[in-house]
C-alpha cells in the first residue's frame, strides 16, 4: 500500500515538472512576441496649467481681470472697484476733459457716450496721484429709445488739487465692475473755489419747477442745490394730495466734501396721477433714522 502511494506521488511530480518545461519554452522554440500598444503621452505641468497660472509673481497671478476700454493709462484698481471683464460690445468715451487738461473742480465738467451697457447707469471716479478715490458719482442713463449711443454729462465738485484721474465704472451682467475708460488730468487750484457755498447743517433747495406750476408729462424735471448731507445723499419723492408716495429716488450730490452747497438734478417718472402732487426732498437722520423734510413745493400734473 505503501508502495502504490508512492508511485503515485512520482507520476504527479513527473508531470508537473513537464508542464513547468512547456510554461518556461526552454525547447528552444521561439517564442512569439506581441507588438507593445501605443503609450498614452501623459500631461506634464506645462502642458496642462495656464500662463497665468505659471507666472511666479504672486502680485499678477493675483491681480483682478480689469479691462480698460477707452485710455490706456489707467492704474490697476482693486478688487472691490473692479474685478469683471467688460463685454465685447460695450464701449465708453469720455470726451472731455481731455488727457492731460488742467480743468477746475468747482464744478469738474465731464461728458461723453457709451454704448452697450448691461445697465443704464454706470459711475465716475476721480481718483488722486495716490490711486485714492475722492469722489465717486453714479450716473443714470436716460434711454427710453433703446438707442445704440448715448450721450452723457455730469458735474463733479471737489476741493482736490493736482494730478488725477477720472474713471468711468461699468458693470457686466454678473454684477462685476470694470473700467470702461479713463483719463488723467490736473485739477487747479483756482480763486473760484472759495466761493462755493457751504454750510454746516443739511440744506436743500428746489428751485425747478416753481411752486403753484403746471407741469405737463409722464416725467417731471426736478433741480435745485443741497449740501450738509450724511453720504452726501437724500430723496426725492412725488406726493399726492391723500399722502401716497407715487414715486421717490435717491439722490446723491456730486461732491467730495459734504459742506458744499451744489447743485442737483433728477427725473421723476408721474405714474400716470394727475391732479396736485407735493415734491419732497428728505434725509433721515443718522442717530435716530427719522424723516425730516428739507424742501417742499406743490405742482399740478396734466
Amino acid at each position: 500500500m505503501v508502495l502504490i502511494t508512492a508511485r503515485r506521488q512520482l507520476h504527479i511530480y513527473l508531470i508537473a515538472m513537464l508542464m513547468l518545461l512547456s510554461a518556461c519554452n526552454l525547447t528552444g522554440a521561439p517564442r512569439e512576441t506581441s507588438t507593445p500598444a501605443a503609450r498614452t503621452p501623459t500631461l506634464t505641468r506645462e502642458s496642462s496649467l495656464s500662463t497665468t497660472a505659471e507666472t511666479p509673481d504672486a502680485t499678477t497671478a493675483a491681480s483682478p481681470d480689469v479691462t480698460n476700454l477707452g485710455a490706456t493709462d489707467a492704474a490697476p484698481l482693486s478688487a472691490t472697484q473692479a474685478s469683471g471683464s467688460p463685454p465685447s460690445a460695450s464701449n465708453a468715451v469720455i470726451a472731455s476733459p481731455v488727457v492731460g487738461a488742467v480743468v477746475s473742480g468747482t464744478p469738474l465738467e465731464i461728458n461723453g457716450v457709451v454704448s452697450g451697457l448691461a445697465e443704464d447707469r454706470f459711475w465716475l471716479e476721480l481718483v488722486d496721484d495716490q490711486g485714492n478715490v475722492i469722489n465717486r458719482q453714479e450716473i443714470t442713463l436716460r434711454n427710453p429709445s433703446r438707442a445704440r449711443e448715448i450721450n452723457w454729462s455730469a458735474s463733479l465738485f471737489t476741493r482736490y488739487t493736482g494730478e488725477g484721474q477720472l474713471r468711468l465704472i461699468a458693470r457686466d451682467r454678473n454684477g462685476r465692475e470694470y473700467v470702461g475708460t479713463s483719463v488723467s488730468i490736473i485739477v487747479a487750484s483756482e480763486s473760484g473755489a472759495a466761493s462755493l457755498p457751504t454750510t454746516t447743517v443739511p440744506l436743500a433747495t428746489i428751485t425747478n419747477p416753481a411752486p403753484g406750476s403746471t407741469v405737463q408729462g409722464e416725467t417731471i424735471q426736478i433741480s435745485g442745490t443741497a449740501g450738509g448731507l450724511f453720504e452726501a445723499a437724500f430723496t426725492l419723492e412725488l406726493v399726492s394730495v391723500n399722502g401716497t408716495v407715487i414715486t421717490s429716488q435717491a439722490i446723491t450730490l456730486t461732491s467730495s466734501d459734504p459742506s458744499f452747497v451744489v447743485p442737483w438734478s433728477a427725473v421723476l417718472d408721474s405714474g400716470g396721477y394727475r391732479g396736485l402732487v407735493e415734491i419732497r426732498a428728505y434725509y433721515e437722520q443718522a442717530s435716530d433714522g427719522q424723516a425730516v423734510t428739507l424742501a417742499s413745493v406743490t405742482v399740478t400734473l396734466e
